[in-house]
Parts: C-alpha cells; sequence; structure tokens
C-alpha cells in the first residue's frame, strides 16, 4: 500500500507569515471590488454619453420633420446640414455646400 507522501517545509510557517497571507487576501478582494466599481461608473458614464447623443439626434430629426411640416427649409439647411454638407441625389449627381443643396429642398419643401 503506498502511503501519502507529504514534505515539511523548509520553513516554518508563522503568525506573521499567516497575518501577510490573509492581508493579501483582503488586498486582492478590496481591489477586485475597486475595479467592479470603477467598471460601472465607467458603463453608467458611457451610457448617460450614449443618451444625450441619442437625444441631440432625435431633436434634430424632429426639427427636419417640423420644417418639412411647415414647407420652410430654412431650419433644415441652417440648422440641420453643415455648411460644407456634401449630398449625392437619387440621379447621381452630387450637391456641396447648402447653397447647392438649396435649390433641391426649395423644390421638394416649397
Amino acid at each position: 500500500m503506498n502511503k501519502p507522501f507529504f514534505t515539511k517545509p523548509a520553513t516554518a510557517v508563522t503568525p506573521t507569515d499567516q497575518r501577510k497571507t490573509k492581508a493579501s487576501g483582503t488586498l486582492a478582494a478590496l481591489f477586485g471590488i475597486a475595479l467592479a466599481v470603477l467598471g460601472h461608473a465607467a458603463n453608467a458614464s458611457e451610457t448617460t454619453e450614449l443618451d444625450a447623443f441619442n437625444s441631440a439626434i432625435r431633436a434634430k430629426y424632429d426639427m427636419k420633420e417640423a420644417a418639412f411640416a411647415a414647407n420652410d427649409p430654412e431650419p433644415i439647411l441652417n440648422r440641420f446640414y453643415h455648411p460644407d454638407v456634401i449630398s449625392t441625389g437619387p440621379d447621381g449627381s452630387t450637391h456641396v455646400g447648402r447653397t447647392e443643396i438649396r435649390p433641391v429642398y426649395e423644390e421638394v419643401i416649397g
């Protein structure tokens, strides 16, 4: 019958070693909790930023829809599009800048 083989530690484990081990475990646990809290805070920040972005985009499209309903191209041209807008029509024509897309919107809306 084989007997289990145990070796004696090279040095004795002292109470100080046990306290160090316990402190290391506690420190590791606190570090893990800190990472979890920081990760949650970062996700909350990203969610808030995404919500703000979505609200801003929704407001732009609401404004555009209201301008269409009022037959007024000005808010679309001046508040929706960047001054250097590049727009391509269904026929492949390209319009660069607000002045070039103005006739398109005046025809569609006006």
